[in-house]
């Protein structure tokens, strides 16, 4: 059986396949546009925070959207995995030196991952790699619960502890306190800037003519020859630490006589000069006695014997000296 349409139903017929045709056509150009059917390379990118990213997150590259998130993994408290990922297009833009940041393209909206275009030059970063963000918050993150109730408890723990300060300085006698503790720095940083400009002076005549140097090289010679003598000295006198002891303790010992001793010297001192003049005049009165003696008849004889003996005794060691002194020379 054949059917006739109206030519008001073929009219209808050729809308609705027009309307399909363009709906077809309207679909595989917006799936064109938005990369449904151009290839992708995927990234996985580590941020501690997820916080405004989820799958279907825009990425994009210098304000033109290049791809997006497909997953958001949580790995621990402070690590998160965004996995995303561009379109082949923009795979050569992405290289070691480009910087990936969460970032809020406007003041409001939903956040985005922004990546910088990297330097031509360098190695383009293959897919599947793993990248960091860059950290950064913007005025939303700041004024948010998480950022901002933190912020207010340190506020108002600060504005606690200036209450405190306020009404302890209300107490006139604490003011006036504070007020000398100021009087009294006064002078004290004046003496300080009196005693630094003091040690430049100071500091200045050392370091003319490089005087502190020469101290200190001629320090390290000292040092250096030192270091020369002393095992030799020791290898010499390995006794010498306790014989100088010795006689530290034989000088201490003679300290407590001459202490002991000095009363009796200054109750003797002033009759000393007299009694040496005593005993000066006695030995010349004895030198007197004893040459009236010798020219006694007696004793003349005598001492002129003593005196060839004296005079034979004194050749005789001069002998023996000459006849030594060869001998040590050899």
């Amino acid at each position: 059986m054949k059917v006739k349409l109206s030519h008001f139903e073929k009219v209808a017929g050729l809308f609705v396949l027009a309307a399909l045709v363009g709906s077809v056509v309207v679909s595989v150009g917006l799936a064109v546009k938005k990369g449904w059917f151009s290839a992708k390379i995927h990234y996985v990118l580590i941020t501690p925070s997820a916080e405004g990213l989820r799958a279907g997150t825009a990425v994009q590259i210098s304000g033109l959207r290049a791809g997006q998130v497909t997953d958001v993994e949580l790995i621990s408290a402070n690590e998160v995995h965004i996995h995303f990922f561009v379109f082949s297009n923009f795979e050569n833009q992405l290289r070691e030196d480009s910087e990936i940041r969460v970032i809020r393209p406007f003041v409001i909206g939903e956040k985005v991952i922004d990546i910088t275009v990297g330097d031509i030059s360098l190695p383009k970063i293959k897919e599947g790699s793993v990248l960091q963000v860059e950290a950064g918050f913007d005025i939303m993150d700041l004024v948010s619960g998480r950022r901002l109730a933190p912020f207010l408890g340190t506020m108002e723990r600060l504005t606690e502890n200036l209450v405190v300060v306020a009404e302890s300085f209300a107490d006139p006698e604490r003011t006036q306190a504070l007020i000398k503790m100021f009087d009294t720095m006064e002078p004290l940083f004046r003496n300080l800037n009196e005693m630094s400009v003091e040690v430049i002076h100071a500091t200045k005549s050392v370091n003319q003519q490089k005087r502190l140097e020469r101290v200190f090289d001629n320090m390290i010679l000292l040092t250096q020859e030192m270091n020369k003598v002393l095992p030799a000295f020791n290898e010499e006198m390995p006794d010498m630490g306790p014989q100088l002891a010795q006689i530290l303790r034989n000088l201490n010992v003679l300290t407590e006589e001459f202490q002991k001793l000095t009363p009796v010297l200054t109750t003797i001192a002033p009759t000393i000069p007299r009694a040496s003049q005593r005993a000066v005049e006695a030995l010349d009165e004895t030198v007197v006695t004893l040459k009236a003696l010798q020219r006694t008849f007696l004793l003349r004889s005598s001492v002129r014997e003593v005196l060839k003996e004296e005079e034979e005794r004194d050749s005789q060691i001069e002998e023996g000296s000459s006849l030594r002194e060869p001998a040590s020379e050899d």
